[in-house]
């Protein structure tokens, strides 16, 4: 539409006049060339329509828009000099991008539908030329486009009532976003989860398979722990026959037969072993001067220490200091000397009555060693006592070596044949300083320690019928020695106590046991055995917790070994491994909830001075 001039007026001068006519003249000329350059009023057309277009060598122009309610002047084919001098040539006006031309084929509509993509790239809110503001989309130049044509124009709804603009938004990615074909938001969290459940019961499915046919060193024995520790349980079987194939457990259970029928064809005689003779250290001790003085007769009021001279040994200062040190001959001389000069009041009544305890559970140990560097918690030279804490890998436990066998004995609980008693209990009802836990008992998963298993002989009294089988009898006879015989043997007429239960340890300076004797898996360990001075030792090894998940038994054998130990028989361990010592329970017990151990048939104790 032409612009009437507004300053058509005959009061206006002429030459005004010319100069206003001439501007709106140069305005008219330059709106009627924006509108051939970016002429969008364009003819409904189809897509039927657009692929012939496309697919001419030359573009065919859509046919032309119905006209509108004013029209306009057709433009000049080039501006006058009046608009050309009003125009900056410095800036150069904005062209289309050139769409290169692309032959489209009738049957590739995937090609058809990235050139119509690329050729009207240009969908968003457009200003009319009456200040009306309008969305324009071209997304129905797509394949799929609807019939009425090419434009979807956006309503007064999509303006902004803050701003007063309108949503500049691709109807075609919105729509692609709620395809029909596009599976709901739930659907596709459904199939997630499922991958995730897959891929978990995969990972697990690969880790069984690992586990149960594996030939990795560390793997077989992981599996062989775990099916030990779940057959040799009277209930609870079912933890490995349930998971683990039949045919991998027989196995594994023969090659443990094998062993233990090796083991079952002998016993122990002390044949072969050479037995020594400990110092006597339980004589009466005057009150003379060398008696109260433990450093009598030395030239210093202090304990000596070690030679320098190497080859001279310890320097004692008393016959009682050496005999001590030839007593307690597990002893570093020099970390107990040091102890001794720094703590001169263990001294107090001489070396033959020393009484070291920090053996406690809160107590952190003294800072003596034994000449196999572990530590020392107690010494008690009365009562022939010496308790070492022991480490085995990464579990913890305590050997104690008692002097005297003559004074250990198998006891039972005063209330056997209804209940059993802990071991602590027992050692106090029959005067004892030190016990751990003696025979097996009767177990359903309820059981409460009243019925003995296997045969016992309790300070000459016999409790219950021999085990047989594979089974070991550990029988103290009169002459102070163990001997260790096979359960089905008749029972020696020189025992005066003795339990049943297995494996074997040690026999005769040996150890009796393999990694396949079925007793490898980490596991609470308590052991009684005999050194070839005829000491008698007992260990127990704290297990199933986090500082101490426990041992195998042959680690045990061999520490045992290491300190002289010629006889051994594993007792009964689990929940019912526990050591008391004066007063207090010096280990823990598997189960926290009972602090003093499971109650039990019998316990082997040793009895005070």
């Amino acid at each position: 539409m032409e612009r009437q001039n507004p300053y058509a007026n005959p009061s206006v001068s002429s030459e005004n006049h010319n100069s206003l006519s001439e501007i709106m003249d140069s305005v008219n000329e330059l709106e009627s060339l924006y509108t051939d350059e970016y002429d969008f009023d364009v003819a409904y057309t189809t897509p039927e329509l657009f692929r012939k277009q496309t697919a001419a060598e030359a573009p065919v122009s859509p046919a032309p828009a119905a006209p509108r309610a004013e029209s306009y002047p057709a433009p000049s084919a080039a501006p006058s000099a009046a608009v050309a001098a009003a125009l900056d040539t410095s800036a150069p006006v904005p062209q289309r991008p050139a769409v290169p031309e692309q032959p489209v084929q009738e049957d590739d509509p995937e090609q058809f539908a990235k050139n119509a993509q690329e050729q009207y790239a240009d969908s968003g809110t457009f200003l009319n030329y009456d200040g009306s503001r309008e969305y324009r989309s071209f997304d129905a130049a797509m394949p799929d486009a609807p019939s009425e044509g090419w434009y979807h124009y956006s309503d007064e709804s999509d303006q902004d009532d803050a701003t007063g603009s309108f949503d500049d938004y691709d109807d075609y990615e919105e729509d692609a976003y709620y395809d029909d074909e596009e599976e709901p938001p739930k659907h596709r969290g459904l199939k997630i989860f499922g991958k995730v459940v897959l891929a978990v019961l995969t990972f697990f499915s690969v880790c069984y398979l690992t586990f149960i046919y594996s030939d990795n060193l560390y793997i077989s024995r992981l599996r062989n722990m775990y099916i030990n520790t779940a057959m040799t349980t009277l209930s609870h079987k079912y933890l490995a026959t349930a998971i683990i194939p039949g045919d991998i457990i027989d196995e594994l259970l023969i090659r443990q037969w094998e062993s233990e029928s090796i083991m079952q064809s002998g016993g122990s005689d002390w044949g072969n072993v050479d037995v020594g003779a400990l110092p006597t250290l339980d004589q009466e001790v005057t009150t003379d001067s060398s008696a109260s003085d433990p450093n009598a007769g030395n030239d210093s009021p202090e304990v000596s220490a070690v030679d320098a001279d190497a080859e001279s040994g310890p320097q004692y200062g008393s016959e009682e200091e050496r005999i001590f040190y030839e007593y307690f001959y597990e002893l570093d001389y020099a970390s107990a000397s040091a102890y001794f000069k720094k703590n001169p009041q263990a001294l107090a009544n001489g070396w033959y009555y020393v009484d070291i305890n920090e053996a406690g559970l809160s107590d952190s140990g003294t800072s003596i060693l034994t000449t196999k560097g572990d530590q020392v918690l107690a010494i008690n030279a009365r009562q022939g006592i010496l308790l070492i804490r022991i480490n085995i890998g990464s579990s913890r436990g305590v050997m104690a070596i008692c002097k005297d066998p003559e004074r250990l004995s198998l006891r039972a609980a005063s209330t056997l044949g209804d209940i059993g008693q802990t071991a602590g209990k027992i050692c106090e009802a029959n005067d004892g300083i030190l016990s751990i836990t003696g025979s097996a008992f009767m177990d359903d998963g309820t059981g409460n320690g009243g019925q003995i298993s296997g045969l016992a002989v309790c300070n000459g009294t016999t409790y219950g019928d021999r085990l047989g089988g594979t089974d070991k009898r550990l029988e103290l006879r009169t002459d102070n020695k163990m001997y260790i015989v096979n359960s089905t043997d008749s029972v020696d007429p020189n025992t005066r106590d003795a339990c049943e239960f297995r494996p074997a340890l040690i026999m005769d300076g040996t150890i009796a046991v393999d990694e396949n004797c079925g007793w490898t898996s980490p596991n609470p360990r308590a052991v009684l055995g005999q050194t070839d001075k005829l000491e008698v030792m007992m260990v127990v090894v704290e297990g199933r917790f986090l500082d101490s998940p426990g041992c195998s038994v042959v680690k045990v054998a061999e520490l045992m070994q290491d300190y002289g130990c010629v006889q051994a028989l594993n007792l009964d361990g689990g929940t019912s491994a526990i050591m008391y010592y004066n007063g207090e329970y010096i280990t823990r017990c598997s189960n926290t909830d009972l602090p003093g151990g499971r109650t039990l048939p019998s316990a082997w104790v040793y009895l005070k001075k």
